[in-house]
């Protein structure tokens, strides 16, 4: 779109990614092997998981023209230096055969874009909202009968 891609704060915090044709597979997976009577499984569903500046780069780098990468200030109450781990094997040892991020994915999204780019509402794209600021706006809570 032309738009800098934005990173909040440093771009530390990491997010989890799934394929959507993983997530249907995941479901189906699930569906078919079902847990033995009193068994708990969870399955956690993701396949890779990224620091949002080491996804803004690889957005950047698979994108064939210039692709800006900008930092603004983190409008979001949350520590961006946290340990993420996930563990995600459950599901590929029923068979889930991931789909990981790959330029091929990303060059297929850039297309889709391109062809609706005179659909998209840019000013809906930026960061309007400050929870800090909102965070300490907030009324003070009062409780009844104390």
């Amino acid at each position: 779109l032309g738009e800098p891609l934005t990173v909040y704060g440093g771009g530390s915090q990491t997010r989890a990614t799934i394929d959507i044709r993983d997530t249907v597979e995941c479901v189906r997976l699930a569906c078919e092997n079902p847990a033995d009577r009193g068994e708990f499984r969870v399955f956690n569903q993701a396949t890779e998981s990224f620091s949002l500046a080491e996804m803004a780069r690889t957005v950047s780098d698979a994108y064939p023209g210039v692709a800006e990468v900008v930092n603004v200030d983190n409008p979001r109450v949350e520590i961006e230096d946290h340990y993420y781990g996930f563990v995600h094997t459950a599901l590929e040892s029923l068979g889930l055969q991931p789909h990981k991020l790959s330029d091929t994915l990303l060059t297929s999204m850039f297309k889709v874009i391109e062809e609706n780019a005179g659909r998209v509402d840019r000013e809906a794209m930026k960061p309007v909202v400050d929870w800090r600021r909102a965070a300490n706006q907030a009324p003070a809570l009062r409780l009844s009968g104390s």
